[in-house]
C-alpha cells in the first residue's frame, strides 16, 4: 500500500519504521528533514511538503505534536483527498 507520514519524532520514526517493515512504500515528511534519515536509509521517500508526502498515496498518517501542527499539516496534506487519514497526535489540551 502507498502510505505518507507526516512527523517522525518520537513517536512518529517508530511507527513509520514499522509500516516500511511491513512492506508498504512510505513517503515522508517533517519539519526537521533530517528527522527522516533512518526512514529513508530504509526505503522511504522523502517529500519536500506534507501535501507532497500524501500525494499519490492511498492512506495519511499525521503524528505531530500540537495542534496548530495538526491543522497545518492535516489541511495541506488533505487538500488532495486521501481514502483514509489517521491523526496520532501528541495534543496538548
Amino acid at each position: 500500500m502507498k502510505v505518507g507520514f507526516i512527523g517522525l519524532g518520537i513517536m512518529g520514526k517508530p511507527m513509520a519504521q514499522n509500516l516500511i517493515k511491513a512492506g508498504h512504500t512510505l513517503t515522508v515528511f517533517d519539519l526537521t528533514p533530517d528527522k527522516a534519515n533512518e526512514a529513508i536509509a530504509a526505503g522511504a521517500t522523502l517529500a519536500k511538503s506534507a501535501r507532497d508526502a500524501a500525494a499519490g498515496t492511498e492512506i495519511i498518517f499525521t503524528m505531530v505534536p500540537d495542534g496548530p501542527e495538526v491543522e497545518a499539516g492535516s489541511q495541506e496534506a488533505i487538500a488532495p483527498w486521501r481514502k483514509a487519514r489517521i491523526v496520532a497526535a501528541t495534543v496538548a489540551p
